[in-house]
């Protein structure tokens, strides 16, 4: 009888940097940098770079707009951002896997070591990238609050396995096969229509 068992050791590392500016409490930006270290990968790939970007802009408080009584908050909002994602791949995803197997070396019976998975030094990281436009606006002291959101979003390098022929001699390979997107509009509106010292 014999003994087998498992060892995985990843390693997952993240640096951070954010800006943030505000001008006259009328405009606004914001910009990040994020750059994530993962084991999943092969050298010369273990690392993403993500940058995002988003601006703000309050009308209601120009001089247009703020002699409008009922009006108590308009803002227009633009952003641009990516992140990444490494979870989908394994803990050595982009390496190749060796197996045991018996053989016949002439009439007798040996040990052997093939391959089962191939390897893929391309492997990278998963990396979504999203647009979003966005108007909020308050009336009457903001007990109405209309939000209205228009975004795209779409994921490119998914990481996925491919099934293959059986004439390669594998069942399959990991790789970053796939892409998604996802866009649309989303409205959202929020109303305080009683509000008392008992009861809101």
């Amino acid at each position: 009888a014999g003994t087998t068992g498992t060892n995985n050791q990843i390693g997952l590392v993240s640096y951070l940097g954010r800006v943030n500016y505000a001008y006259d409490d009328k405009y606004l930006l914001s910009a990040s940098y994020r750059s994530d270290g993962s084991s999943y990968f092969a050298k010369g790939n273990k690392w993403g770079q993500f940058p995002s970007i988003s601006g703000g802009w309050i009308l209601s408080k120009e001089k247009l707009f703020s002699k409008i009584d009922w009006l108590s908050n308009l803002k227009f909002r633009l952003s641009y951002g990516e992140s990444g994602n490494d979870t989908s791949a394994n803990a050595y995803g982009s390496l190749a896997l060796l197996g045991q197997s018996d053989y016949l070396f002439g009439a007798t019976l040996a040990n052997g070591t093939y391959v089962t998975r191939f390897s893929n030094s391309g492997l990278v990281w998963e990396r979504s990238k999203e647009f979003n436009i966005g108007v909020d606006l308050g009336i009457l002291d903001n007990k109405v609050r209309l939000g209205i959101e228009i975004y795209n979003k779409k994921t490119v390098g998914s990481i996925l396995g491919r099934t293959l022929s059986p004439i390669t001699g594998f069942n399959n390979a990991t790789g970053n096969y796939g892409s998604i997107g996802n866009k649309g509009v989303e409205i959202t509106l929020n109303t305080r229509n009683i509000r008392t010292d008992n009861f809101s």
